[in-house]
């Protein structure tokens, strides 16, 4: 047994035992309990989808979660969301908008510090590339390349001149005109 279908059954069974357990609450009339067991059962029913789509041979419903539609329905729903996740990455653009979005999140958070911009972008980068398939990984470089990001060395570099030149350590700007509140 890989560790893939180690990890999906264990998630299968939990989502089961929350699903047994949702199910005596309904029977004892507990609404609350049961609604926060039917959180869980599906949380992890989707989980169980999440792991098992990122595995490329095909996997099938566990049985622990076939029988139950609702738990049959999160699984493949997150299944089927993972999968065609992986095959956009496998594409250049899918790799484009993947980064186009992390540009834009970035920006929205950067207080329109470039600095701040760099570090936040290329931290995700960085994230995303470890989580990419090999072969696609120089294809989303010189994609987020082009988009801002920087290497761990060039935003050290940065940083290393930020701090010389006086600059707020956080966002990069003149401490006597940052909005990071931590100057006074």
């Amino acid at each position: 047994m890989t560790d893939t279908q180690k990890s999906t059954f264990s998630t299968a069974l939990d989502a089961r035992t929350q699903w047994a357990l949702h199910r005596v609450s309904v029977v004892a009339g507990d609404d609350r309990d049961a609604k926060d067991r039917l959180f869980w059962a599906l949380n992890y029913a989707k989980r169980c989808g999440d792991v098992a789509g990122s595995d490329d041979c095909d996997v099938q419903c566990p049985a622990l979660l076939a029988d139950v539609q609702p738990l049959r329905n999160a699984y493949i729903e997150a299944f089927e969301a993972v999968r065609e996740r992986r095959e956009k990455r496998r594409t250049r653009e899918g790799i484009d908008s993947e980064l186009t979005a992390m540009a834009d999140t970035a920006r929205r958070g950067c207080g329109l510090s470039y600095e701040l911009f760099v570090k936040r972008f290329s931290q995700n980068v960085d994230d995303f590339l470890d989580a990419l398939e090999v072969p696609f990984r120089d294809l989303a470089l010189e994609i987020a390349k082009g988009k801002g990001y920087a290497t761990p060395e060039e935003c050290q570099a940065m940083q290393d001149e930020i701090e010389e030149s006086g600059g707020c350590s956080l966002t990069g700007i003149d401490p006597w005109c940052c909005p990071c509140g931590n100057h006074e």
